[in-house]
């Protein structure tokens, strides 16, 4: 539910001043003092500094010909309602309602005086708060203050009131407004995931001739069959390594903590830039998991509580796993940044990579080989390694499928002297096979920078190109590199969106006083992504079906896409 609106009536009330808000003093001497005093506290008020707004307004109340006394006692009562001071509040704005019966401010301090009396600790306060601010609202014929007496009866039912209080006063309530009583229980009851009390209280409610709301509505449908998203919430439960157990006695972040801290730190900015346009309550849980898989089992466990919609993390492939394993046991939708394992993702339903996989970047490249460059003759080498072999086999794969086009393996050692021994006498009579690429998806920095030395010395001029660690190469002698027009897939690129990553970095600048890093960009990215999808998600769709019908959404760093895929393509 909306926090409270009555800010918006303190605003109104602090900024403007019409004449005809000057009651029945309209005829007094006007008091320049008094005037002063009123303008020092607007200015107090308007700074948050509610105790010098307070004294100021109070000594205007003391002035014997101010013509702005009812002004002055609201804004005292206000003032002090502001800083909690009840007593002093309810003071004000009793001596305004018996001295000036008739003004303006009237419906206001009785507003405020009703809040004041719901949140006294007697119980009979707290009814008689609540049955004042009910005969407002059906007396309030200003739909502006009807609709924030409204969220603020809401946001009582379901923030502040306890669920004994509920229970009592609905028995009382009238019956246009029980389902207001309901509906503060049933998300509560939703909080904890007892689906089973939602359906009994919705059945007996029907039973009664109550008509659901669209809210208990979408409950109902989410109890009945099965996992579905909250109608106006959603739980996001995020999973990283910070590791803060190791933090020193200076309090410095551990190198190993600070990736997951920038990632993170992406992931808030984008929380503070884009939520409120998303028109849901959004409940985040953080977990450190301290690149422990023992640890994470009680992380799990408290999982159960929360009920998140969707999980985000860990990026360890050890710990992702284990994830993965709740959220599919639990259809949550898990999705697991900057790790590009396919076993991660085989057989998965809920389980997605927010960073395209091996086979996707290996194919990718293929792809942008034959339909971009217009290759079709292409020599890939294979030292077997983890990332290798598959980048490689992806590549192969799409080649194969694409008419015309040729392709061949060379398997080469992972070591610097037998991979070098072997290109000496392999390459002699490569120029003579005439390929017109070569791919070398390899993470050895010393491997590449020998083989693409080697095409040199031979003088084998062909389209290269490498994997995503070439990006951090720096023994490859950038004259080579332009000779061969050398270029790499990538795991990140902040230029995908220039204009979006320079909004970003002021919004980093303000918040963390850093550029934003890699990590930072990813993380932005990720959550950005995830709040925009979550507008589709209600309790008549299947949150995997959106993620898979989600239009290309275009982020700083990358773009998101899925489809059919459990990886991003």
């Amino acid at each position: 539910m909306k926090r409270l609106h009555f800010y918006l009536l303190l605003s109104i009330a602090v900024l403007t001043l019409l004449p005809s808000q000057l009651d029945a003093q309209a005829d007094a001497k006007v008091d320049e003092r008094a005037r002063e005093l009123v303008s020092l506290g607007k200015k107090y008020f308007r700074t948050h500094n509610y105790l010098d707004a307070g004294l100021s307004f109070e000594l205007a109340t003391q002035r014997p010909k101010n013509r702005l006394s009812t002004y002055s006692w609201y804004m005292k009562g206000l003032s002090y309602f502001k800083l909690v001071e009840y007593k002093k509040a309810n003071d004000a704005f009793n001596k305004l309602l018996h001295d000036y019966p008739k003004t303006e401010y009237a419906k206001d301090a009785r507003y405020h005086k009703s809040i004041m009396l719901m949140r006294s600790e007697k119980i009979n306060d707290r009814e008689r708060g609540l049955d004042q601010l009910f005969v407002m609202l059906n007396q309030a014929n200003k739909r502006g203050f009807q609709v924030d007496i409204e969220e603020t009866i809401r946001h009582f039912l379901h923030h502040e009131f306890d669920q004994e209080f509920l229970d009592l006063y609905i028995i009382f309530a009238k019956p246009a407004y029980k389902v207001w009583f309901l509906e503060a229980t049933c998300a509560r009851l939703d909080e904890k995931g007892n689906g089973y009390s939602i359906l009994e209280k919705l059945k007996s409610y029907e039973e009664e001739g109550g008509t659901l709301t669209a809210y208990l509505a979408d409950l109902k449908a989410k109890y009945e069959s099965g996992k579905r998203m909250r109608p106006n919430q959603l739980n996001i439960a995020i999973f990283l390594s910070f590791n803060l157990h190791l933090l020193d006695t200076a309090n410095a972040v551990p190198e190993k903590s600070r990736r997951a801290l920038e990632l993170y730190e992406g992931m808030r900015l984008a929380l503070d830039s884009i939520s409120q346009t998303i028109n849901k309550r959004i409940n985040v849980a953080v977990f450190d998991t301290q690149s422990d898989t023992i640890g994470l089992a009680t992380d799990l466990d408290s999982l159960e509580r929360f009920q998140p919609d969707l999980i985000i993390g860990d990026i360890r492939t050890s710990l992702a796993s284990r994830i993965s394993a709740w959220a599919e046991a639990h259809h949550t939708i898990h999705i697991i940044p900057r790790n590009p394992l396919n076993e991660l993702i085989k057989d998965k339903k809920y389980t997605f990579l927010a960073h395209p996989s091996l086979h996707s970047h290996g194919a990718e490249m293929a792809r942008y080989l034959l339909e971009m460059r217009g290759k079709r003759n292409i020599l890939v080498f294979n030292d077997q390694s983890y990332f290798s072999s598959r980048f490689a086999k992806a590549f192969i794969a799409e080649v194969d499928s694409f008419p015309g086009a040729t392709v061949v393996e060379k398997i080469v050692p992972r070591k610097y002297k037998p991979l070098r021994d072997q290109l000496v006498r392999y390459l002699k009579t490569l120029k003579y096979q005439n390929y017109d690429a070569i791919y070398i998806p390899l993470s050895s920095e010393e491997a590449a920078g020998l083989i693409i030395s080697q095409l040199n010395y031979y003088k084998i001029k062909t389209q290269v190109i490498g994997g995503p660690d070439w990006e951090m190469f720096s023994v490859i002698d950038p004259e080579i590199k332009s000779a061969y027009n050398l270029e790499y897939s990538t795991f990140y690129c902040e230029k995908n969106d220039s204009v979006g990553f320079d909004e970003l970095y002021q919004h980093c600048l303000r918040e963390y006083g850093y550029r934003p890093s890699q990590y930072t960009v990813q993380g932005y990215d990720i959550m950005a992504w995830v709040l925009n999808t979550s507008k589709e998600m209600n309790a008549f769709t299947d949150p995997v079906d959106v993620i898979r019908n989600a239009p290309n959404y275009h982020g700083i760093h990358q773009d998101f896409y899925f489809g059919d895929a459990q990886d991003n393509q």
